[in-house]
């Protein structure tokens, strides 16, 4: 059973992932929470009505399996292990689906039987209601109401067990009374109407009741399908075999059985079936499976590389350097099922609403056939009124209003590279005023380039040949930054000899017969070279924030190479579209205040705190969060981290720190800022969904309900069938799910 289990912070704690079979509405939820949270031991239970899921925090329950296996025999829900790969087969929907088809074929089949036999009788040519076939009416009938809708009335049964009400309840109860009283009539019928009278049969209402019920809950779950495909085909696109190398030789193995360590050899078209460094080789991938980017990555000798992932062109070996558990499909499968499973704020007070919804309905329903009977009405009709009631107002619209937007909401972002941890998240974002960056490594890449080449006597190309030759014997940053300036300018860099390195000061060499110093202006004043000539230059380098490389040829000062940190080019229109979603960017730094002003500036963030320790950063966030801001962070370091996790919402930027993406509650799976306001508007667009479900779900009930009751029929004469009302309460949980579907459609 404990198929997703890990221990939590609290060593105590286990977390297991279960399959709940047997949900289907918030009526359900709440049952099921219920139950579970009932178990000795168990500390929590987020469960997940969209994909028929438990997650449970326990305290390591030794005979869990034993007592959810008590709980699948007495109840109408049915616990059960969640395979580590999963297939079609293992796809609650498509179990579902299955299920349905026989039984919906069965009731469509009589559905169709009897209404050609009510039309030909509303032509003439015979009386539905004598006869032969009146008795296959009840042959039909029967067999749909004691087969077809078996489903509904051991769920009603189980539900009196735990003294509750669902879903089942309202169907159970509205085909029993329509057949059972008709089966009455049929033995009795002087009981029910006058001598004379044709009886009133309800036959064909359970029956259509039944049928159409059975239709929506088949879209339904082909709706869902379709909505889970994403997210399945994320989690499953490891390959099933992996080449591996062994003793000089291949061999073809599961790529569920590699181990840290393991030589794995990719060719072109093959999928990357785990996570780890190539160790030779070269290619591009296709990694628009995890960040939404559709060019592929060129990768060499030291790269990482992702499971899953396509190798387009070339062959190369890796290293598998990652536990397959710990892998970036793992911990992107545990965050998307987290997302699914928790509820937002509003889903609870939806649940809440529900648990006490169905006692209500049954209330109104028989206070509805006791009103019309006391007013003078006939059985019959008053039967009808109640069936209707029980039928329209099962709450399964609304039980599916929320995480039908969610599963496809989070499903779209994962397609998008945007990985949400939970529902409760989108709504915060939702709401966000304020949006902090940091710099390094978020705004910038977090690395340098020459950004200015200023040259006195010589010329900038030799100046910067010369000073990569010095550059090129060294392994700092900033010297590594030089030397890529000049190799991208196509210059030969020339040997250099007798090279000295001062540390954190500057260096010195002989290149093509000259000497050079370069270095800090401090360092090349200490060797007596006079800086005046360009100390207004260094100023305004300085004020930019960048970092100030002084270079004397021959013990003369030659020129300087500015070099800053690397802007990323898509910070500014991210920062920008932020603006006009109406969010206030800023940016908190530990850096210093010119280098960050210097960025600010050039992205248009006029927000600026600087020169921060991690709890500097931290008080920055809860200052804003007391004056009323709803404050979200972007940030990708260990310093980052206590600052995503006190913000309202946090959100990680690829290739940070473990940590700071554990304190997230949004991860990109890309660098790209870009991403950062689509997280807002993917998220306002499914609250929004949201909100539209629950909204038509409530007006739904609200405006149904009367109507089932008769509420027009002493005006107009006209009372709701309960057929008609089956048929829709099954098309409002496909509007939902359909009206949810449109968010994979987001762009």
């Amino acid at each position: 059973m404990v198929d997703v289990a890990e221990k939590k912070n609290d060593a105590a704690l286990v977390r297991t992932k279960i399959r709940v079979n047997g949900m289907h509405c918030a009526s359900c939820v709440a049952r099921v929470e219920k139950m579970l949270a009932e178990i000795p031991g168990m500390e929590s239970v987020a469960v997940n009505l969209s994909d028929r899921s438990a997650i449970l925090t326990h305290h390591g329950i030794e005979d869990l399996d034993t007592r959810l296996g008590g709980l699948s025999a007495s109840g109408s829900y049915k616990f059960s292990k969640i395979p580590t790969r999963r297939s079609e087969r293992d796809d609650p929907a498509a179990t579902e689906i299955r299920e349905i088809k026989l039984p919906l074929i069965v009731s469509i089949a009589a559905a169709v039987i009897i209404m050609a036999g009510m039309l030909a009788g509303k032509l003439g040519w015979f009386n539905p209601h004598h006869g032969v076939f009146l008795y296959l009416q009840v042959a039909l009938a029967s067999l749909v109401y004691f087969w077809a809708a078996w489903r509904f009335h051991i769920g009603h049964w189980n539900s009196l067990k735990q003294r509750t009400a669902d879903m089942n309840t309202l169907i159970s109860l509205g085909t029993s009374a329509a057949y059972w009283y008709s089966i009455a009539v049929l033995v009795k019928p002087g009981l029910f109407h006058a001598p004379g009278e044709t009886p009133a049969y309800y036959f064909d209402s359970a029956i259509m009741i039944i049928a159409l019920i059975l239709v929506g809950r088949f879209l339904e779950a082909k709706a869902r399908s379709r909505s889970s495909q994403a997210i399945q085909k994320l989690l499953e696109s490891r390959p099933e075999e992996a080449t591996i190398l062994r003793d000089g030789s291949e061999a073809r193995i599961p790529s569920e059985e590699l181990g840290m360590g393991d030589l794995v050899r990719v060719r072109p078209g093959e999928k990357i079936p785990a996570d780890g460094e190539i160790v030779t080789g070269s290619s591009s991938v296709d990694e628009s499976m995890l960040t939404g980017e559709s060019l592929p990555v060129d990768k060499h000798p030291g790269d990482f590389v992702t499971g899953g992932t396509i190798n387009r062109s070339g062959s190369f070996d890796f290293k598998v350097t990652v536990d397959q558990a710990d892998s970036r499909l793992s911990k992107i499968a545990d965050m998307v099922n987290d997302a699914l499973s928790s509820k937002p704020q509003i889903q609870k007070l939806v649940d809440k609403v529900a648990s006490i919804f169905v006692p209500v309905v049954i209330a109104i329903a028989f206070a509805t056939c006791i009103i019309w009977i006391l007013a003078g009405g006939a059985l019959p009709m008053a039967l009808k009124s109640m069936i209707a009631v029980l039928i329209i107002a099962c709450p399964c619209a609304l039980g599916l209003a929320t995480p039908a937007a969610i599963m496809v909401g989070v499903g779209r972002g994962a397609s998008l590279g945007i990985l949400f941890r939970s529902g409760n998240s989108l709504e915060q974002i939702g709401k966000l005023s304020t949006l902090y960056f940091d710099k390094t490594g978020t705004l910038t890449r977090g690395t340098f380039e020459v950004a200015h080449v200023i040259a006195l006597d010589t010329d900038d190309a030799r100046l910067l040949a010369l000073a990569a030759a010095v550059e090129s014997r060294s392994e700092h940053p900033l010297a590594r930054a030089v030397v890529a300036r000049a190799r991208e300018q196509k210059l030969e860099i020339p040997d250099a000899s007798s090279f000295m390195s001062y540390a954190g000061a500057g260096a010195s060499a002989t290149v093509a017969g000259v000497a050079v110093i370069l270095g800090k202006e401090s360092f090349v004043q200490e060797q007596g070279i006079d800086t005046t000539a360009l100390k207004q230059a260094v100023e305004n380098e300085s004020s930019l924030g960048r970092s100030i490389i002084l270079v004397a040829i021959d013990r003369k000062l030659s020129g300087l190479l500015s070099l800053g940190d690397v802007v990323r080019s898509d910070a500014a229109p991210a920062v920008g579209e932020l603006k006009q979603l109406g969010i206030r960017p800023g940016m908190i730094t530990g850096d210093n205040r010119q280098a960050a002003q210097a960025v600010a500036q050039r992205i248009g963030i006029d927000r600026v705190e600087a020169e921060l320790t991690p709890e500097q950063k931290l008080a920055a966030i809860e200052q804003q969060r007391r004056k009323g801001q709803v404050v979200g962070m972007v940030g990708d370091g260990i310093n980052d981290a206590p600052a995503l996790a006190a913000a309202d919402v946090g959100i990680a930027v690829s290739g940070g720190t473990d940590i700071a993406m554990e304190s997230a509650e949004v991860t990109l799976t890309s660098d790209r800022l870009d991403r950062v306001p689509q997280v807002v508007r993917l998220a306002r667009a499914t609250v929004r969904t949201i909100k539209q479900n629950l909204f038509w779900a409530f007006i739904y009930n609200v405006l149904a309900i009367p109507i089932a009751a008769g509420a027009l029929y002493p005006s107009l004469g006209w009372q709701l069938s309960p057929a008609i009302a089956a048929g829709a309460m099954s098309l409002s949980s496909v509007f939902v799910v359909t009206n949810a579907l449109r968010l994979k459609r987001f762009n």
